[in-house]
């Protein structure tokens, strides 16, 4: 059993005097417990409106908030103010923490931020609430009034109310199964109160990026509950006992993936402990219904039927559970439920397809870190959607005056009557080859494949210039958003645009922000932003490395993994501190790599 956990209470204030109120103290905790109820439920279209005021935030993505935040309040810590804090004299003390956490909020985020307004939504909803219900009538305690119920004689006796215990079917199975995961998740734990609510939705792998390293399948009471409403878990071709534990495997897996991502001290990992052990519990009960079921089928008597005795004698085909131990009768004997029943009377005999086998789903990993073994996995994405639409490197222009100078000092040398080592040892080696050459211009082009990481070998000719330059062109929803810094088509790259993309190129260890030049450039009819890197290499192997990195907003765009467009997500003014940082570990990231032999001397 897990330690008890201390209750966060802010000093009460000696200022304010609580009004009192008119209901009675039990009545007002248990408006507090349902209109906390209530307020989890609130949603704008999808949006659930106190997700991000469910728990305190986190110490290790936002140490600063503690800092400033001299009395931090979440709807949890509310809701164990229920039964450690709260005295329900009045209802006063239960508002005024709403009001706590939304100035908490305005004074951590900015004061037009999505997360102060959905602050505002709540407290005006509890508002609301408290103002209806003191305008209410008590409860009259003092004559309560008496409710007679007559009830059948029948039902008096208790071997007839345990008979009317209803049953367990497979029709059933799947509302039985929800009841029992709501009564989870609306249970009060003792001084704790309902611990539910970081288990409700799934956990959002844009914020945790991490998330995926340890869940392989992620769930939540949500997603598990919307399962059974629409009657996708179950199968009528499994006994009962078997989709009850399916159910069973399914529920346990949002405790373990809560354990397993969060550690032992934490809070979330101790709550899904306590909520592991009374599911458990409960499940017990609804397993011992199912297997009473079970064993009642097994005593029922088997039905045979005898379709047509003078049909030949083939071997028996069996299209229900009952199993058939007569086996030395000479008719041919079909088990057959009365769903069957009529069909094989109409046809003679019954007809059993084989049942296909339960395949699980396919899942499709769209990873960068993915590895490409000697080229057995498959592309990543569609060509159209890369990032990186093309690469080369070839001698450029803007290095021309290099090469000129290069090929002079090469004719100079040719022209001279002094023969060095180096020609001697090449004539000796390659007597048909010519010993002096000039330099030799090159272009090597890469189209885009499909994959996010890509590499490739080259080996320059030899006596080739060192001067090189390396061009990569970037998708066309790129260049729109880099389109307005350009002039004359050309531009400086990580300037503006840093919000959206970032570029960079590596040079044997060295880092390269920014390009020699960024401009724009057409390939079938589409414009394309091109970025170009001059670079001089070293003799021998040269590893070149192109990264571009892309923020989520814009990368689901050219991944084209969404319809619709969600408004402002880049800007600065929607996110709470620091998110913009958190956001980052998320961009998408393309790179390609150049393994560049060059024999010249430099």
């Amino acid at each position: 059993m897990p330690p008890k956990r201390k209750t966060n209470v802010s000093p009460p204030s000696a200022s304010k005097k609580l009004k009192a109120s008119a209901h009675l103290p039990e009545e007002n905790k248990a408006f507090y417990q349902s209109t906390i109820n209530l307020v989890l439920d609130l949603r704008e279209e999808e949006e659930q409106l106190a997700a991000a005021f469910v728990k305190l935030p986190s110490k290790k993505l936002y140490p600063d908030y503690y800092h400033l935040i001299k009395s931090p309040i979440s709807i949890n810590e509310i809701q164990k103010r229920i039964h450690t804090r709260y005295t329900g004299e009045s209802t006063d003390e239960f508002l005024d923490d709403f009001k706590l956490l939304l100035d908490n909020a305005a004074t951590y985020n900015d004061a037009d931020s999505w997360i102060v307004a959905n602050a505002k939504k709540i407290v005006e909803f509890v508002t609301d609430q408290v103002t209806a219900y003191e305008n209410s009538p008590p409860a009259d305690t003092k004559h309560p009034k008496i409710k007679l119920t007559l009830k059948n004689p029948s039902s008096v006796s208790p071997a007839n109310s345990a008979s009317k215990e209803e049953e367990v079917t497979f029709g059933k199975l799947p509302e039985l199964c929800a009841n029992l995961l709501k009564d989870v998740i609306d249970h009060e734990f003792e001084e704790i109160g309902v611990i539910s609510g970081p288990f409700l939705d799934e956990v959002d792998q844009d914020i945790y990026t991490d998330y995926s390293m340890f869940v392989s399948k992620p769930m939540a009471f949500n997603t598990l509950l919307s399962m059974l409403e629409a009657k996708k878990l179950f199968s009528p071709k499994y006994p009962l006992a078997d989709n009850l534990q399916k159910f069973h495997d399914t529920a346990t897996l949002i405790f373990t993936n809560a354990k397993a991502y969060n550690n032992e001290e934490s809070q979330i990992h101790q709550d899904a402990i306590l909520l592991q052990e009374y599911f458990e519990g409960q499940y017990d009960k609804l397993r011992k219904r199912v297997e009473a079921v079970e064993v009642n089928k097994q005593k029922a008597p088997k039905l045979k039927i005898s379709l047509n005795k003078n049909l030949d004698k083939k071997p028996r085909r069996t299209v229900s559970n009952v199993d058939d131990d007569d086996d030395d009768d000479d008719d041919e004997v079909h088990d057959v439920s009365s769903s069957t029943f009529d069909e094989g009377r109409n046809k003679g005999r019954v007809k059993l397809e084989s049942e296909p086998s339960i395949k699980p789903p396919v899942e499709i990993h769209l990873d960068k870190t993915t590895e490409n073994t000697m080229g057995k996995t498959l592309p990543t994405l569609l060509e159209s959607n890369s990032i990186i639409q093309e690469s080369s490197i070839f001698s450029s222009p803007a290095i021309l005056s290099h090469i000129a100078k290069y090929a002079q000092d090469k004719l100079d040398a040719s022209l001279s009557n002094q023969t060095s080592s180096e020609t001697e040892v090449k004539r000796s080696l390659f007597p048909a080859q010519a010993q002096q050459s000039i330099a030799t211009l090159f272009s090597y082009k890469v189209p885009a494949n499909g994959y996010v990481d890509q590499s490739y070998t080259v080996s320059l000719p030899n006596d080739v210039s060192p001067y090189i330059s390396l061009k990569t062109s970037l998708h066309h929803l790129l260049y729109l958003v880099k389109e307005p810094d350009l002039t004359d088509g050309h531009g400086y790259l990580n300037s503006t645009s840093d919000v959206d993309f970032q570029c960079s190129l590596t040079v044997n260890g060295e880092v390269l922000n920014q390009p020699n030049d960024c401009f724009e450039e057409t390939k079938d009819d589409e414009n394309l932003l091109a970025v170009q890197y001059d670079v001089k290499l070293a003799h021998g192997l040269n590893m070149l490395t192109f990264e571009c990195k892309v923020a989520p907003s814009l990368s689901r765009k050219v991944k084209n993994t969404i319809v619709q467009e969600q408004p402002d997500e880049h800007s600065g003014s929607r996110h709470t501190r620091h998110q913009l940082q958190q956001m980052k570990m998320s961009w998408d990231v393309e790179s390609i790599t150049f393994f560049v032999v060059c024999n010249s001397a430099n």
